[in-house]
């Protein structure tokens, strides 16, 4: 079996004490972080805000690198290089590009059901939710 690998990129945005996630279908009950693939010759957070102006309509403001994480499901491995960032003043992301978007708090990301691996990203959210949303950072 061959598998295709894959570069994504994805983005926790944070604002007001909450994390944006989104779901792609409707009548799925899995969420996630917006994401998307990185294009061939595009530096990670570059696609990060690319995918904020194309699918969430907004865009994005301080950013860092949080981690990269290996995904292999299916027939795709590959990397996903997961940012924290907030939101340029004024902007609010709309679900141009996703199915529902949605505000949610550090107690609320456990009892989520995630995509399988922003399962893994939302749990170090979580862990980590006082150290990467320290104002002082932001």
């Amino acid at each position: 079996m061959s598998f295709e690998s894959s570069h994504m990129a994805s983005i926790v945005v944070w604002k007001d004490d909450k994390v944006l996630c989104c779901k792609n279908d409707a009548e799925s009950a899995a969420w996630e972080f917006p994401s998307d693939a990185i294009r061939q010759g595009e530096a990670p957070l570059a696609a990060c805000k690319r995918m904020a102006e194309e699918k969430l309509r907004c865009r994005l403001s301080t950013s860092w690198l949080l981690e990269t994480l290996e995904v292999e499901h299916a027939q795709t491995s590959g990397s996903m290089d997961c940012f924290v960032a907030t939101l340029v003043p004024g902007h609010e992301p709309e679900a141009e590009g996703y199915a529902e978007v949605g505000w949610f708090g550090r107690d609320e990301l456990a009892g989520m059901a995630w995509q399988p691996v922003h399962e893994r990203l939302a749990a170090t959210v979580g862990s980590l939710w006082d150290q990467l949303f320290m104002y002082e950072h932001l």
